[in-house]
């Protein structure tokens, strides 16, 4: 399968209808509003081809970069919808501009590394070996396993002394005369 929409009519992916690029900014831009401040990368694959473009509105602080990503032939259109659509550079170099993001043509060059860079979370390097905590849980549960295991050693490892009673000493309980004579 080439793609999501291959032989898939856009009428059932896409409701039919002009382009609001302006109405569509300014929904995500609605949508991440609320994030964290910082936190946000707004990616905007389009061709610019849209409908007269609604005024924009202002960049939320959860907004860290807005990234332009022109699509499409910027010198051959393509026939839709009854006129020719195709990539429209200077309108989106002026939305980019207006929201203090980056236009790129995709089509001419990709994206560079540093463009996309922070997006690649590094791991942590393996570590060779236990590390402090799992030696300490380790020697935890082998010191609890020593204990657990005393009894039974000294049942079946242990010496064979045996207690003796004392003949010069008499229990009190031995004798029921001894005390009802007191």
């Amino acid at each position: 399968m080439r793609n999501v929409f291959n032989g898939l009519p856009l009428t059932y992916a896409m409701p039919i209808g002009d382009t609001d690029l302006g109405q569509a900014i300014n929904a995500s831009l609605d949508l991440v509003k609320d994030f964290p401040p910082g936190s946000t990368r707004v990616l905007i694959f389009t061709d610019g081809d849209s409908i007269d473009i609604a005024p924009l509105a202002s960049r939320p602080k959860s907004v860290r970069d807005v990234m332009f990503l022109g699509l499409g032939n910027p010198h051959k259109g393509t026939f839709i919808d009854g006129h020719q659509s195709r990539q429209e550079p200077e309108v989106l170099g002026r939305l980019a501009t207006e929201l203090k993001g980056e236009y790129y043509d995709v089509n001419e060059h990709h994206l560079t590394t540093s463009a996309l860079g922070d997006l690649v979370v590094t791991a942590p390097l393996p570590q060779r070996g236990l590390t402090r905590a799992q030696l300490a849980v380790l020697m935890m549960v082998l010191g609890a396993t020593i204990l657990a295991f005393i009894p039974v050693a000294l049942e079946y490892l242990g010496t064979d002394w045996v207690v003796v009673p004392n003949p010069r000493r008499e229990p009190a309980a031995a004798k029921p005369e001894a005390l009802a004579a007191r």
